[in-house]
């Protein structure tokens, strides 16, 4: 869809004047109008994905450590209101998205590198307790 709009202007130029006489130069026009579309579509494909390799803002992993940080509290608040409200009705649904949750969350706290995991950390009302 590309520069169809600029190629239908070119070929809606009309092959003959009122007078009988052909239109000037209509077959370099309608060349110029495909060279130019190839041309956009060409330095679009190459230099647009060059152009958008740029490095991340200086702030941005401090607030993915922050994330995974909010996402890791979420996941531990999760587990434990689960274990809370675990039943005999709902007892095997209720491991099942346990296991899944203390999955997900060991594997957020692999990416978190040491340096940047807080040392003592609260969960919902539970006791601060020492992760390392």
């Amino acid at each position: 869809m590309r520069g169809a709009v600029t190629l239908a202007g070119a070929f809606s130029i009309p092959y003959v004047l009122q007078n009988g006489s052909p239109f000037p130069e209509r077959d370099l026009m309608i060349f110029l109008a495909a060279i130019v579309i190839l041309l956009s579509l060409a330095v679009a494909s190459v230099l647009l994905p060059l152009l958008a390799r740029k490095k991340a803002a200086p702030g941005t992993s401090g607030e993915q450590a922050q994330k995974r940080h909010v996402r890791i509290q979420v996941l531990e608040a999760a587990i434990q209101a689960l274990k809370t409200e675990q039943n005999q009705e709902n007892g095997h649904a209720a491991s099942s998205v346990i296991a899944d949750y203390t999955r997900s969350r060991s594997l957020t706290l692999r990416i978190i590198p040491a340096a940047s995991e807080p040392q003592e950390r609260t969960v919902l009302g539970s006791h601060s307790r020492r992760t390392g």
